[in-house]
């Protein structure tokens, strides 16, 4: 395939990531990033992990992410993302020791989220071997729930990298000791960032055995694991009541509580509701990003076929035990967010298995039917993705909504309601700004599958706009009474207008 074409995708999704800087303002500072964020700027200007100058007059039931113990107020979330955010904070309290506190969001965000996520981009997009292989990298970056995480300050997104790169390394042909070593500080890095990664670090350390047979290789994976993860321990034994005395087991609000304070981190056993929110639900991963459906086939040959291949077998146990643990949580929603986000490292583990079978297994019959399939499936999902981020990005988890993403967002399009957007800010007209992203998302599309995915294409933005004009609540209704206070925070403060 064309260099040309790869670099087009690199670009149409960069320029699309910068342009979005994916900071709202009040009431919508979302509390999961701002709780990193007060984590990182007390070990910069005080150097400890309490967060209390941050900190005013919180109330129990309002106050989210938030953990308090011994008199004093921590992070409830897992050090790594902080820690990694130091250097950039840093340098900005240097060289802006008064900036705003969405700046600082901002500037932390980009350099351990944004960045590194556009660089994996480029290396994924060096290994892609047909258009097809592009077009799917194009939906998991531009239409599933990495888009929203890339552009949040969470942690999932760079566990996610984390976690892939360590697998890359364990299913390279020639698997040395220094890639057993750097395999396991990436895993360690991973748990530091998202407690949850373990379970793909141990799975991992499995595939080492069972591919290697080597128990030097498999000692030096889980030594350099466990000495990075570690450091949460330290922290947790320094100021909890031990080192398995988890922040999570001190949640300052009663509901955060019952929801991750009991048990191990509040999980139990899976909900028939959490199944189906998270597949075929109003935020799940087959409805917001279908796309993934088309990997299904690759799950199946992955575990039903005679010679399996392991690391075939550890994306599917991997998605599986994700899926699982997901289920299970009672907060499985997510809270405030663009899809299930809990379940962001599922996303490229299936595009990864869906891609592998069209390359490598997959008859030609197949492959013909997937090409328009998959154009379908991925020009829907940017389209939802990108109507969300334009506008509001984190549709919260209520029930009554017939399509949470799809409602904000068409109320605000067609009000003429946009989120904050750097093209806009150097001058260009709203209406121009957001065009040209659609374009830029779209064109990525048609340049890999050719002139005959036009067709394919224009179908399923015809859908999509039909689906906005009949997801657009009937003004004056009590919905549409509800998204106001989008309209007058969003459209009509002159504080929307920078950061």
């Amino acid at each position: 395939m064309r260099v040309f074409n790869r670099w087009a995708a690199f670009c149409a999704i960069t320029i699309i990531y910068l342009a979005l800087p994916n900071i709202y303002y009040p009431p919508f500072l979302s509390p999961n990033d701002l709780s990193r964020l007060r984590l990182t700027r007390a070990i910069v200007e005080h150097h400890s992990f309490r967060i209390d100058p941050y900190v005013r007059n919180p109330s129990p039931d309002k106050a989210g992410d938030l953990s308090f113990y011994g008199g004093h107020f921590y992070s409830d979330k897992a050090v790594g993302l902080s820690l990694a955010t130091v250097p950039a904070l840093a340098c900005l309290r240097l060289f802006a020791p008064r900036a705003s506190i969405f700046t600082m969001l901002f500037v932390a965000r980009l350099f351990t989220v944004t960045l590194p996520a556009l660089i994996a981009l480029w290396v994924i997009l060096k290994r892609c071997r047909s258009p097809f292989a592009v077009i799917a990298v194009v939906g998991l970056y531009l239409g599933s729930v990495i888009f929203p995480q890339a552009l949040s300050f969470n942690g999932h997104v760079p566990m996610t990298l984390a976690i892939c790169t360590a697998a890359a390394l364990v299913s390279r042909t020639e698997f040395r000791d220094a890639h057993a070593v750097l395999a396991g500080l990436l895993c360690g890095g991973a748990i530091l960032l998202d407690f949850t990664s373990g379970i793909a670090a141990a799975a991992l350390l499995l595939l080492i055995a069972v591919r290697t047979a080597s128990i030097r290789r498999c000692v030096l994976f889980a030594v350099c694991c466990a000495a990075i993860a570690s450091v949460q321990l330290f922290v947790n034994a320094y100021y909890f009541g031990g080192p398995f005395d988890f922040a999570y087991h001190h949640m300052f609000n009663p509901a955060d509580q019952s929801n991750r304070g009991i048990g191990f981190f509040g999980i139990g056993m899976p909900k028939l509701d959490a199944v189906v929110g998270l597949t075929i639900g109003l935020r799940g991963m087959f409805v917001q990003s279908p796309f993934l459906l088309l990997a299904l086939p690759a799950v199946f040959v992955a575990i039903a076929t005679g010679k399996r291949d392991p690391v075939r077998v550890w994306a599917v146990a991997v998605c599986g035990a994700y899926f699982y643990l997901n289920a299970a949580l009672a907060d499985w929603e997510g809270g405030w967010s663009l899809g299930p986000r809990y379940l962001t490292l599922i996303y490229p583990l299936l595009t990864y298995l869906l891609v592998d079978w069209y390359e490598h297994i997959a008859s030609k019959p197949w492959r013909k039917a997937w090409q328009p399939l998959l154009i379908l499936t991925v020009t829907w999902s940017v389209l939802l993705h990108l109507a969300s981020m334009t506008t509001w990005s984190m549709p919260p988890p209520l029930r009554f909504l017939s399509f949470p993403a799809l409602q904000i967002s068409a109320y605000l399009i067609f009000h003429g309601v946009f989120g904050p957007n750097w093209l806009v800010w150097i001058g260009l007209p709203v209406v121009a700004a957001v065009a040209l992203l659609v374009l830029l998302a779209v064109g990525a599309i048609i340049l890999n599958g050719g002139l005959r995915s036009v067709p394919t294409v224009a179908v399923a933005t015809l859908l999509f706009i039909i689906a906005l004009s009949r997801a657009a609540p009937r003004e004056g209704s009590a919905t549409a009474r509800l998204f106001e206070v989008f309209v007058v925070d969003m459209g009509r403060t002159p504080r929307s207008d920078g950061l």
